[in-house]
């Protein structure tokens, strides 16, 4: 009887070494841990290169159409899709200009800003920076900084990236 019982006891120690054993893995590969430098957090969505489009990247574009069209919900999911499948792409074109030496000049981003903006020039003369920032938050919903860093990076930047992979073949 007293063999039975230490076979009993043994059992129990071992069964109670595997328990402890399984659970212990259970809560380090359960519970969220930050993320290591190098490592993607866990709001980034893509990273290209060394730049990275997060979760609040694609929230902030997704509330600014929900301000200019409050009946968007329904389509919210397929909103996120086309505009996160929009920030890969231009970290892409960012990327690639970078590594291939491309810059927009300041008078190509002028031209372009005179194209989006033509009221903040009068007859060819800067309308003033107060005037300029009022007219670009109140048509595209955005800071100077942000509008001009987009306008930088968008078509100009495209031809250039094209034009040199065009050279490239």
């Amino acid at each position: 009887m007293a063999g039975a019982d230490k076979s009993k006891l043994g059992y129990r120690i071992l069964l109670g070494v595997v328990v402890l054993v399984l659970g212990g893995s259970m809560l380090l590969y359960l519970v969220p841990q930050s993320p290591v430098s190098g490592e993607i957090s866990t709001d980034t969505v893509a990273k290209i290169g060394d730049e990275s489009v997060s979760v609040q990247d694609v929230r902030q574009q997704l509330n600014q159409i929900e301000q200019r069209n409050p009946n968007m919900k329904p389509l919210e999911a397929l909103y996120a899709q086309q505009i996160l499948k929009q920030l890969v792409f231009q970290k892409e074109i960012e990327y690639e200009a970078k590594r291939l030496g491309i810059a927009v000049s300041d008078q190509e981003r002028a031209d372009r800003i005179r194209q989006y903006v033509p009221t903040a020039f009068n007859n060819g003369v800067f309308v003033g920076r107060d005037r300029y920032s009022a007219e670009v938050q109140a048509r595209f919903q955005m800071t100077v900084p942000v509008f001009e860093e987009l306008v930088g990076t968008s078509r100009s930047a495209r031809r250039k990236v094209s034009q040199a992979g065009d050279r490239r073949d």
